[in-house]
């Protein structure tokens, strides 16, 4: 069995793709910090004149993100950022690939047998190990 090995313009727009999903919670973190800071500019500018002087530590962000609804949309970013985690590492084990490599029609195999290699080699060789280097 002969096997092609995926573009590298592929892998890294799959690699991107993947990346971009994490995208949404991450910015309406963003704008519930700078909803914080424009709702509480007592305790932002005390914050910051703190963090600039180094002279008082600074005790918490806290205040920065309360807002009426800053609860619910961080409730939503985590779980939203769980949710694909979890499914990302279902298409890994079971399929072989992640949301942009099936986006791109790439998939991680065995190089022997041309199969998807299962957990070991796809989520505990390939993530969890290059994390430790």
């Amino acid at each position: 069995m002969t096997l092609t090995l995926a573009p590298t313009h592929s892998r890294l727009i799959a690699r991107s793709i993947d990346s971009f999903l994490y995208v949404p919670p991450i910015v309406g973190l963003m704008m519930i910090f700078v909803s914080g800071l424009t709702a509480n500019p007592e305790v932002s500018a005390e914050m910051l004149q703190a963090v600039a002087d180094q002279t008082k530590p600074v005790q918490s962000l806290a205040p920065l993100f309360y807002t009426d609804s800053s609860g619910k949309i961080l409730i939503l970013a985590g779980l939203y950022c769980l949710a694909l985690f979890l499914y990302q590492l279902y298409l890994l084990i079971w399929q072989g690939q992640t949301l942009g490599k099936k986006w791109m029609k790439i998939r991680i195999v065995r190089r022997d047998t041309g199969l998807n290699g299962g957990f070991v080699p796809n989520i505990f060789l390939r993530i969890i190990v290059n994390m430790l280097l």
